[in-house]
């Protein structure tokens, strides 16, 4: 597991009874060694949290881009939130004919 405790305030607007921490683990479903229960339910009440990056699924995104990280984030938020706002479509990159050949170039490189 890490935990990145940044310096306060991280966000420019950050109001000042807030704190803001990011972390993750590798096997969040496991039980524990110390405390007998799966990291998700092992929330202290905590609130407001969210799951973001790389470390969610996006069904027909692409891991380790900035949209995908920006999409996941915006997709916590608004679910949270309950907002009905609509995240971005994911962009068919696949599909993309100028892609596609650049790929096949760099494949014959």
């Amino acid at each position: 597991m890490s935990i990145v405790l940044a310096h306060q305030p991280h966000f420019a607007n950050q109001p000042a009874d807030v704190q803001m921490f990011w972390g993750y683990a590798l096997l969040p479903d496991r039980i524990g060694d110390f405390v007998a229960e799966p990291m998700a339910e092992c929330n202290g009440g905590s609130r407001n949290l969210a799951f973001i990056s790389q470390f969610v699924e996006i069904p027909d995104d692409v891991v380790f881009t900035v949209e995908y990280s920006a999409r996941a984030a915006q997709m916590a938020v608004y679910a949270m939130l309950g907002a009905e706002r609509k995240v971005p479509p994911v962009t068919p990159h696949d599909k993309s004919l100028r892609a596609q050949f650049e790929a096949m170039i760099k494949a014959f490189k």
